[in-house]
């Protein structure tokens, strides 16, 4: 079975937000001097490097440095990010495997997992994945397409053509055009019903309280 190549901008997941651009190498260098075991400084490291783009360098700490123990999944959704940025689809499964075990409920994460799995021939992991992410993220659009075009790969094209037209409703329903209705004052009723007095047949009918509602 032929998979498609569907992989999207690779993205951090870091808690904490950094403008590498505003970063030098040389305090970088000294953060992990600082705190050798911590796993943000090399995942800064490798972004920077890759931003400069000498790749090989990137590479280097991404592979020897993504194994690093923390609590927060989130570092290791980063480690997958950047494997996936090099080019290294089993590294990036391994850490995205490791996110789950710590988050175990990230749409996001199973999503990502999905597509790898997807994108490296594992099919049934890939629906599974693709799956438990719409249970933690119904409304998960990439999710919903990539299931879809699963189910009609494995012939169970109604439950692709259900997915679709699921994923179209959801999309056309946040661009429904919201009816805005003008604030009519009792002045503003009492007007209307002046110059329409005796030509009531043939209008739409609108009733006013006292209020002007």
């Amino acid at each position: 079975m032929k998979c498609k190549k569907i992989q999207g901008s690779y993205l951090l997941y870091a808690n904490e937000a950094v403008k590498l651009s505003t970063v030098t190498l040389d305090e970088l260098q000294q953060q992990i001097k600082a705190n050798p075991y911590h796993p943000l400084p090399y995942i800064q490291l490798a972004s920077y490097y890759l931003e400069q783009g000498e790749d090989d360098k990137a590479r280097k700490i991404i592979l020897t440095r993504r194994r690093m123990s923390h609590q927060d999944a989130s570092y290791h959704a980063q480690w997958a990010a950047l494997c996936e940025n090099v080019g290294v689809a089993r590294q990036a499964i391994e850490s995205w495997e490791m996110a789950l075990a710590q988050d175990s409920k990230n749409g996001e994460y199973l999503y990502r997992l999905g597509i790898l799995y997807y994108e490296t021939g594992k099919i049934e992991k890939a629906m599974r994945m693709l799956q438990k992410s719409l249970k933690c993220s119904p409304s998960h659009a990439g999710a919903k397409k990539i299931l879809a075009d699963i189910y009609e790969e494995l012939g169970d094209v109604g439950s692709a053509r259900s997915l679709r037209e699921e994923k179209n409703k959801n999309k056309n329903s946040q661009h429904q055009e919201l009816t805005i209705l003008p604030q009519v004052t009792i002045d503003d009723a009492a007007l209307i019903l002046t110059l329409f007095k005796g030509k009531e047949v043939g209008y739409a009918l609108q009733t006013f309280d006292q209020a002007g509602r």
